[in-house]
């Protein structure tokens, strides 16, 4: 059972008062018990004495005598009278009949009798065996007519516990009036000091629930007036602040219904929390979907593996087409929030760009496709045109070297167009299948010996072990190495080396590597030199006839052959082209 506050502050300042209380009492009552007992003592002593002066006028030791005298004196007093002689035979006792008295015990060794035969005066509180009750004696040694004897008076100490009965009375009468008084004092006190803790309790439970307006009145001891000062201005920075995010949060809620981009955000279990127009648009959902789960929500197997993904910690990308409500092609982007805090799903409606990358593609294709004849038929005329002329002229010889050079040029820019277009449309025609990479790349490493003479550039290969193979179509293989292998000798300087290298990768896979020691490329172009007609060097790349398609199909290649191309370069020192292939039975690399 837990008590409250003020019960136990009104217990714990209670207790040393009533502990203190008690002691009091108890000290008093033994105190006053001795000072009755003293004064009982002596009231005997004062009375044995003008006792004693009446019996040294009579005769002790004769019965009748005795008898008579303690009767008279036990009469007047209220006391017990007893004559001892000085051998502790009992003379006369006025609670014991006269024929009794010769049968009494020998009292020479009580304690009061041994006292007052050695001292004159003696006295003792014991227990009586005659009367079976606690007395008080005093005994006096008296010189009585007939002879020495001792005069012992008693009292029976009931007649003092009556007295001292009414002293404890009063004396708790006054410690439980002392009591009530503090205890009212100590519970008010209590009550009142409680009462504030609460009103702070309760002012705590308020802003706990929200109500960040709730105040303490600023007042009572300098403790709780600092806690209450505390407190409200904790209150007041909390309503600012709760404020400030209610503002952030209705912002921030703007903007994600106004996006474009689908959106949805759930608890750690699956309950939607947040879901923007673009999203429910996307879904075909029409009513509220906050609170629902979102397996109910998502008919999409590819939406609902995605999340479920992003729920184990694992960021997901995937792109598909979704054919409920519309077909549209969609680009889903999902990852958890926090450690078990739910799940942030973002989708884009990529239909559009689809759509237009294939009208480019087309386009492209078709504009190639209609400019290759005719490109052919010029070229084919200035090389006809070139053996009628004579070499007497040599401005018409010029002219058509230059229309020769041009036409060369479209028509490879042709070529590269139609190319790529078939790499996008996946109708590329390559079919993968174990290529020893030894043939492939001698034969075309042969192709690029006599450019690289021109230029005094020495040409490697290193293929290692040398009956390796890749998965791959050859033909695919052949244009990769030949583009990489075209850059590097128009581009590396005279007398700069170029190497072609096959081997094992760590994870099994094949790796092609084209290396050079030319000038390097810059790091702020290496992110952008896949992209089609991205150049380097513009300038230099024109005049030397470069169509700016290359490395981008070096990568669509490798692509569509279940490879991937990386490249390292670093200024004034070099540039390494690395194309990882599958090994013969293995599945395409993931990138």
């Amino acid at each position: 059972m837990r008590f409250g506050l003020r019960t136990r502050l009104f217990a714990i300042s209670m207790f040393p008062v009533i502990a203190v209380a008690i002691g009091l009492d108890l000290f008093f009552i033994m105190r006053t018990q001795k000072e009755v007992e003293n004064e009982a003592l002596n009231e005997l002593d004062r009375l044995s004495k003008a006792i004693a002066v009446g019996l040294e006028r009579n005769k002790a030791r004769e019965t009748t005598e005795a008898s008579r005298f303690v009767k008279e004196v036990a009469l007047s007093s209220g006391l017990r009278v007893t004559l001892i002689a000085p051998d502790g035979l009992v003379l006369a006792d006025s609670e014991v009949p006269d024929d009794k008295w010769s049968k009494m015990d020998n009292h020479r060794f009580r304690p009061e009798v041994m006292e007052a035969l050695s001292k004159g005066f003696g006295s003792s509180v014991r227990y009586s065996n005659t009367l079976s009750a606690p007395l008080i004696y005093v005994a006096r040694v008296v010189e009585a007519q007939d002879g020495a004897v001792v005069l012992r008076l008693a009292m029976r100490a009931t007649r003092l516990g009556e007295r001292q009965a009414s002293i404890h009375k009063i004396v708790f009468s006054f410690t439980f009036v002392s009591l009530a008084v503090i205890a009212l004092g100590m519970f008010t006190f209590a009550s009142m000091f409680t009462r504030r803790i609460i009103e702070m309790q309760h002012a705590a439970e308020r802003m706990a629930q929200g109500d960040f307006g709730a105040r303490l009145e600023e007042s009572g001891p300098r403790e709780l007036l600092g806690l209450a000062v505390a407190m409200n201005r904790m209150a007041k920075s909390c309503l600012e602040t709760f404020n400030r995010l209610h503002a952030d949060q209705r912002l921030l809620r703007t903007m994600v219904q106004a996006m474009t981009e689908g959106v949805m955000v759930t608890d750690a279990n699956g309950n939607v929390v947040l879901c923007n127009k673009a999203m429910k648009d996307i879904l075909g959902l029409d009513e509220p979907v906050e609170g629902r789960p979102i397996v109910d929500l998502l008919r999409s197997p590819e939406m609902l593996d995605a999340f479920s993904r992003a729920q184990k910690g694992l960021q997901t990308e995937k792109e598909f087409s979704l054919a409920y409500p519309t077909n549209r092609q969609i680009l889903v982007n999902a990852t958890r929030l926090h450690e078990s805090e739910g799940v942030v799903m973002v989708v884009h409606d990529t239909t559009t760009i689809h759509r237009l990358h294939k009208m480019r593609r087309d386009f492209v294709a078709n504009v190639s496709h209609e400019l290759r004849n005719p490109v052919a038929t010029i070229q084919a005329a200035a090389e006809t045109l070139k053996d009628v002329v004579r070499g007497d002229d040599p401005d018409a010889k010029l002219a058509i070297e230059t229309l020769l050079r041009q036409t060369g040029r479209v028509s490879s820019l042709i070529n590269d167009l139609l190319n790529l277009a078939k790499l996008d449309s996946g109708e590329h025609g390559l079919r993968p299948q174990e290529v020893l990479l030894r043939e492939v790349l001698a034969n075309v490493l042969e192709c690029f010996t006599a450019p690289a003479s021109e230029r005094k550039m020495t040409l490697q290969v290193v293929v290692e072990p040398e009956d390796i193979t890749a998965f791959c179509d050859p033909m695919g293989l052949a244009t990769i190495v030949s583009n990489l292998l075209d850059n590097a000798v128009k581009y590396c300087r005279e007398g700069d080396s170029v190497m072609v290298k096959a081997f094992r990768g760590k994870d099994g896979n094949v790796v092609v590597e084209v290396s050079d020691t030319g000038p390097g490329i810059e790091a702020q172009h290496l992110p952008r030199i896949f992209e089609r007609f991205y150049r380097v060097d513009k300038g230099r790349s024109r005049e030397l006839g470069g169509t700016g398609l290359g490395l981008s199909i070096v990568k669509h290649t490798a692509e569509a052959m279940g490879g991937n191309v990386l490249v390292q370069s670093t200024p004034g020192k070099g540039t390494r082209f690395q194309v990882t292939l599958p090994a013969p039975q293995s599945e395409p690399l993931r990138h």
